[in-house]
């Protein structure tokens, strides 16, 4: 049980500094206020987009290619965290872009470090996951709508 508050602490210490290195990489500020139109806007996508996406993510990235590979000899575990994290980051290329990249590849490093923190417990990366998943979504969603309100307003 240790562990896993251990993996948790971990996790939330690596989001707050993933947070400020990726907002020198993406350069994206927060927006004070809420821009939504409806509370289901904000409830839709963490109750069904956000689950399968955390789980989906953490099983192949964590407990697929990180727990397997650091049973190889010529890997081991400082490998596998590194090409697991690494792997991660490029994954997200196609959908986001290479800045983004590299925030998801540091991602992978505060997932996979709480990974390895919980003593391999997989929940502990899919809670850290899911907390940043959601903030980022809120982080992202807010700035866009502001550029539509700016882009408005100029038109």
């Amino acid at each position: 049980m240790v562990s896993f508050f251990t993996g948790i602490g971990a996790g939330i210490v690596g989001v707050l500094v993933l947070f400020i290195i990726a907002r020198r990489i993406i350069k994206v500020d927060f927006v004070p206020g809420n821009l939504y139109n409806s509370t289901l806007e904000v409830i839709q996508p963490i109750l069904l987009r956000q689950p399968l996406i955390v789980i989906f993510e953490e099983v192949v990235f964590r407990w697929g290619l990180l727990n397997h590979m650091r049973l190889n000899p010529n890997i081991g575990l400082f490998g596998a965290y590194f090409f697991s994290s690494l792997i991660f980051g490029l994954a997200h290329i196609p959908h986001f872009g290479y800045r983004f990249a590299v925030t998801a590849a540091l991602a992978g490093f505060v997932y996979g470090g709480s990974y390895i923190l919980s003593d391999f417990n997989i929940v502990v990366p899919m809670i850290i996951h899911a907390l940043v998943n959601v903030i980022w979504q809120d982080y992202f969603e807010k700035k866009k709508q502001r550029l539509y309100i700016r882009a408005k307003h100029y038109n």
